[in-house]
């Protein structure tokens, strides 16, 4: 269906998880490639995870705007940038959910009493 998604100018993106996704993700012009998973994640317990050089091999290979998925966190995110020169892009649902609840201590720690 890639190639109706392109007649609507909607947005393709597709899952990598190895070097064949990869190719077909770049055949179909795809914008965007979700590879996972670069680190050990809760969402997928005990699933192997993607060596660095692997992840930034697919990256390359796909030539889309890649996605880090799997235990990705702000540090790891950047970290991933200094390695390959390739600012990707993360998702992550744990990263998210500590931010907020930092966010949310902070928050109370500065009221003011009333």
């Amino acid at each position: 269906h890639a190639g109706q998604a392109h007649r609507l100018g909607l947005l393709l993106t597709m899952p990598v998880h190895d070097a064949g996704e990869a190719r077909r993700a770049q055949r179909s012009g795809a914008d965007g490639v979700f590879i996972s998973p670069l680190h050990p994640t809760r969402s997928h317990p005990g699933a192997p995870v993607l060596a660095r050089a692997i992840w930034l091999r697919l990256a390359r290979l796909s030539g889309a705007k890649p996605i880090a998925l799997g235990g990705m966190t702000a540090a790891r995110s950047r970290a991933l940038n200094r390695a390959s020169g390739i600012k990707p892009g993360w998702a992550a649902i744990d990263a998210w959910e500590d931010m907020a609840t930092k966010r949310r201590k902070r928050q109370k720690r500065n009221a003011v009493p009333t």
